[in-house]
């Protein structure tokens, strides 16, 4: 930089294409007004914006005076063309202004940029397929998938059996009809029965477990990839960081899709995320924000009676994800997390890499997303 300045240069027009995650913008904006300090130039920053695969760009080009103040800030996650008059030698600073905006709102826009790229770029679907359950994840995907590509293109099936309570389908219908999209319930049960019958059968009657449970989360698979084969549309999946973590997930259940949109965040982000998506108008039902979550897989069943509660398992596998697994974790032990569950945390996260190595294609909206640019061996000892 500085033989450029040495040089004569009176202006510097740095053209980038640099990926989006969770606070990047004020990374790179400091990074930028300090170099513009130190040399006491005014420098235009272009960044790419659009989706390519799992990666946004989100845009938010910006140019700084010699000072190192932002004078001018294009939109975020949309191409945008403007005009501006660059004083090169003017002596006078200006009045600063705040261009931050949330992190909520920054999550929204990212997921819906990449997801309307990957639609219409890919230009082979005629839909949108999401499995709706009543739960927070596919209530998100669902207000992602609407906002980004119309309403009109978007199919939400709930495919209930006798462990659907009456809340779940009704919160289904309700953000549905608040969202104006396609609504289809498509009952299981039977099939359920069919297969339940033929494996008494065939294998004798057994006690059920995690098999059976699994079992239904493929049958809704298949039925989902049938009207995604029938009808053109794309299969979105919608499991988050926290369950893909630790593998709270089924294999060629849940997992399917040919894209997932919060598979890069936590728990508890989708859940600040939706409180965002309601502050003028409800639109993400408040019994599906308020209930404890549950995959409804066999009788009253809690997300809690396999997982640590979420607040507690997203602080520890956020650490694990950035920090490894030979990390000293006293410090969470300090804040009053038992041991004995950050040993239990880091033994579902290594267990599951399996299931991690196979998944859809999730946005990265994080610095440390699983997926692109990361290898984490399938095979590993560990002793805890």
């Amino acid at each position: 930089m500085g033989p450029l300045v040495e040089n004569g240069s009176e202006i510097l027009i740095v053209i980038n294409a640099y990926p989006y995650y969770i606070n990047k913008f004020n990374i790179r904006r400091d990074l930028v007004v300090e170099i513009s300090k130190k040399f006491s130039i005014p420098i235009v920053y272009v960044n790419m914006v659009g989706g390519l695969d799992e990666i946004v760009f989100d845009g938010q080009s910006f140019i700084t005076n010699k000072f190192g103040q932002i004078i001018f800030k294009s939109k975020p996650f949309m191409e945008d063309i403007s005009s501006i008059n660059l004083k090169i030698d003017d002596i006078y600073r200006i009045e600063e202004k705040s261009y931050d905006t949330h992190w909520r709102e920054n999550v929204v826009n990212a997921l819906k940029l990449n997801l309307y790229d990957y639609y219409n770029k890919s230009n082979i679907f005629d839909g949108i397929v999401i499995g709706l359950s009543g739960g927070i994840d596919s209530a998100f995907t669902t207000y992602i998938c609407a906002k980004a590509l119309g309403a009109e293109k978007i199919n939400a099936i709930m495919m209930p059996t006798r462990f659907t309570s009456q809340q779940s389908k009704d919160d289904a219908e309700q953000l549905c009809r608040n969202l104006n999209i396609n609504y289809i319930i498509h009952p299981i049960d039977d099939l359920f029965k069919d297969y339940e019958k033929n494996l008494d059968q065939n294998l004798g009657k057994r006690d059920f477990d995690i098999a059976d449970e699994n079992l239904q989360a493929r049958i809704r698979a298949t039925i989902l990839m049938y009207y995604s084969n029938k009808f053109n549309w794309l299969l979105v999946s919608t499991g988050n960081k926290s369950e893909i973590g630790v593998g709270y997930c089924t294999l060629y259940g849940d997992t399917n899709g040919g894209k997932n949109i919060p598979g890069d965040l936590l728990k508890g982000q989708i859940y600040d995320i939706c409180e965002y998506i309601n502050q003028e108008k409800e639109i993400v039902p408040r019994s599906i924000i308020e209930r404890p979550p549950t995959a409804e897989l066999r009788e009253n069943q809690k997300d809690s009676d396999s997982l640590p509660p979420y607040e507690i398992l997203d602080i520890v596998l956020e650490e694990i994800i950035k920090s490894g697994i030979s990390n000293d974790f006293s410090h969470l032990q300090d804040k009053g997390i038992a041991l004995e569950t950050i040993q239990k945390v880091i033994r579902l996260y290594l267990n599951s890499e399996f299931k991690r190595r196979q998944l859809v294609q999730s946005v990265k909206v994080s610095e440390s997303a699983f997926g692109i640019g990361r290898r984490y061996p399938v095979l590993k000892r560990l002793k805890l």
